[in-house]
């Protein structure tokens, strides 16, 4: 099982790569400059993660190696949900409309919502301190992971949200931007309360996190390999992307 969540996790690099690649040649670094900088974080720090949790499960007698590991981890996790937040709102600038206080409303509506989201996340999550781990700032990590992870899914509903009220068109690009991560962060809110009450459905978990990783990878994939300016995107207005 190891081998194969390894494999399914260097597959999933694999696709980072790749997306990277093509944000660089089709443009949209240009576009989306946090996005790409998201994707090339993602990139840089997989692969010492990968290799952390490769030795912490080669020596499970070694209790530093599990806190070197859960740490570098917890740091990559909290890092990117701070990045996938600045997504979503250069996603807002690129999407809501430039006129009358329209976007000013938008965009304090989502610092707003981004204060309340992580507010119930910590109110949620106070589970996360009967969750056994490697040491106590574990907990902390864990509350702090998990309010991140509904931050992302209410700011990600509440985009949706100003798209219908704005009637603003999105394309497929931006669908796949946007509901890949959403995928990936509901799934782990759900599994967190699933293995709380019953722990010996962590390893399936373990493997529905990492296949759902993979298909966030693959969706972004598709969503790059067409450049913005195919479908008329300007970057300089509040346009529509692909």
């Amino acid at each position: 099982m190891n081998l194969f969540l390894n494999l399914l996790g260097l597959s999933a690099f694999v696709f980072g790569l790749r997306s990277w690649r093509l944000v660089y040649r089709r443009g949209w670094r240009k576009v989306l400059p946090v996005f790409s900088l998201y994707i090339l974080f993602y990139c840089l720090s997989t692969v010492p993660v990968f290799l952390l949790r490769v030795h912490s499960l080669a020596h499970p007698e070694q209790r530093i190696a599990c806190l070197i590991y859960q740490y570098t981890n917890w740091a990559v996790y909290l890092i990117s949900i701070l990045f996938l937040i600045m997504v979503l709102y250069e996603l807002l600038l690129h999407t809501i409309p430039n006129q009358g206080n329209i976007r000013r409303r938008s965009l304090a509506l989502f610092a707003s919502g981004t204060l309340v989201f992580a507010a119930i996340g910590i109110l949620v999550f106070r589970s996360c301190f009967d969750v056994p781990n490697c040491s106590m700032l574990d907990h902390f990590l864990c509350l702090a992971g998990n309010a991140g992870n509904l931050a992302i899914c209410g700011l990600t509903g509440l985009l949706i949200v100003f798209k219908e009220v704005f009637g603003v068109p999105w394309g497929r690009s931006v669908w796949l931007i946007v509901l890949a991560p959403v995928m990936y962060y509901a799934l782990a809110i759900t599994g967190f309360f699933l293995v709380l009450i019953r722990p010996n459905w962590s390893q399936p978990f373990d493997v529905a996190i990492i296949l759902s990783e993979f298909i966030w990878l693959v969706l972004w994939w598709l969503a790059v390999r067409k450049a913005p300016s195919a479908s008329g995107t300007q970057p300089t207005a509040a346009a529509v992307l692909i």
